[in-house]
């Protein structure tokens, strides 16, 4: 290559800012395309994110898709922590987000003889309804 190149000094500085520029506009380039690779990657994360909640409700496992209750009766919520695995709630408690399902009051009741096992809830407080019904 550097037989082709001209031997004197003015020209090669014009080919080597020619050059430099380039590489500048290159850069600019790479740029651009780096953040739009990145915008749709955030996109593609966000529309699979929201997949995998459509399918969690689609299987019964989301709020959304949950039948919120009158308020009279009680419902069960399993809960992903290692201690106290499940959280009861009033059947139209909005903070139950996991998977739920309806109880009686006398499984309620039942309930409430092992706290290792079993929660309430404290923004619905189904102690509270529980007294309500039994008075």
């Amino acid at each position: 290559m550097s037989e082709m190149l001209p031997p004197d000094p003015a020209r090669l500085r014009v080919i080597l800012a020619h050059l430099e520029q380039q590489l500048a506009n290159e850069e600019t380039v790479v740029t651009y395309l780096r953040l739009q690779r990145d915008a749709v990657q955030r996109a593609l994360a966000a529309v699979g994110q929201q997949q995998r909640t459509r399918q969690r409700e689609d299987r019964g496992l989301g709020k959304r898709d949950r039948r919120l209750g009158d308020g009279k009766g009680f419902m069960a919520e399993r809960v992903m922590r290692p201690l106290r695995h499940v959280a009861l709630h009033v059947d139209d408690c909005p903070m139950a987000n996991g998977p739920t399902r309806v109880i009686t009051e006398a499984e309620l009741r039942t309930s409430l003889h092992d706290p290792e096992a079993f929660h309430l809830c404290e923004f619905c407080q189904p102690q509270e309804r529980l007294d309500e019904v039994s008075a």
